[in-house]
């Protein structure tokens, strides 16, 4: 079940990368479609920056990928892997641990 500060910055990120695809592509193309003799220089170079401008748009709202990306650890991240290998303990007669390195080890 997802929290409600999760669902909020998960709905902050969908917002946010929408309103980059209608501003820098959408909006463009209209006025293209409107006024054909408009030099379209800019529009293809903010059509071009889109794609770095959502990829920077997921760095800043979402702590995991923005962990992942730097190579650093967070909160979120470890808080995560615990819940996943405490759920994993309790199902199965197999055992895991958390070491200090990235990820978790499995004993059997």
């Amino acid at each position: 079940m997802l929290s409600t500060k999760k669902l909020a910055k998960m709905t902050l990120t969908i917002a946010l990368i929408t309103s980059n695809t209608i501003l820098m592509f959408t909006v463009p193309d209209l006025i293209l479609i409107f006024n054909p003799d408009y030099s379209s220089n800019l529009f293809y170079v903010m059509n071009l920056c889109k794609g770095l401008i959502n990829a920077a748009i997921f760095l800043y709202t979402q702590a995991v990928v923005r962990s992942a990306f730097t190579g650093t650890r967070s909160s979120i991240l470890e808080k995560t892997v615990i819940k996943s290998a405490m759920n994993m303990n309790g199902t199965g007669n197999k055992r895991f641990t958390i070491s200090s390195q990235q990820g978790f080890i499995m004993n059997n």
